[in-house]
């Protein structure tokens, strides 16, 4: 393992060799990498450029923010296991993709975060979210709301602010008896 293995939150990173946490951005953590050095420290850190996040190594995560990146697309592989993650924050980004199998690896998920991407749809892995309490796709592309919430059956609220909404499935909110935000 490199002795820069960097995992971030947000604009905050931890690095492997010092366990220090220090505020910076993604593209001041690529220069560090491109001189070579860490930031917290003296060590050389060649093998961290280009490496992935490491979220991995932050099983008991809660909450995690990624607003504002360059995010286009979620795989099942985006995320690794995060039993414990309830809130995720993906505003932002460039987001028009999500695999139905991307948020498999966070089970306890109950806030969600989407606004401000590329969406056309709501994505079908919010349909394996059954914890979910908060859905945002605010500010994206969403044209049809279909059946697809029923497994939503604690969604509280709902936002679906200023999308090219065309039609919303008589049937779409039934099931959702917990919704009081729409």
């Amino acid at each position: 393992m490199c002795c820069c293995e960097y995992v971030w939150h947000a604009r905050l990173h931890v690095c492997a060799c010092a366990g220090l946490w220090a505020t910076t951005s993604w593209r001041s953590w690529r220069g560090w990498a491109a001189r070579g050095r860490c930031a917290c420290c003296t060590r050389r850190a060649t093998a961290c450029a280009g490496r992935p996040p490491r979220l991995a190594l932050l099983p008991r995560l809660q909450a995690l923010n990624l607003a504002g990146n360059l995010i286009s697309e979620l795989t099942n592989m985006s995320f690794p296991p995060l039993p414990v993650l309830h809130t995720l924050v993906l505003k932002r980004n460039r987001i028009a993709y999500i695999d139905e199998r991307a948020f498999l690896n966070t089970p306890a998920l109950r806030v969600l975060r989407l606004e401000d991407n590329l969406l056309t749809e709501l994505p079908i892995a919010v349909h394996r979210l059954p914890l979910l309490e908060d859905l945002s796709v605010a500010r994206n592309r969403v044209e049809v709301v279909g059946v697809g919430l029923r497994a939503c059956s604690r969604l509280a609220r709902l936002d679906l602010r200023a999308n090219p909404l065309s039609e919303l499935h008589p049937h779409a909110l039934m099931h959702l008896s917990r919704l009081t935000t729409l």
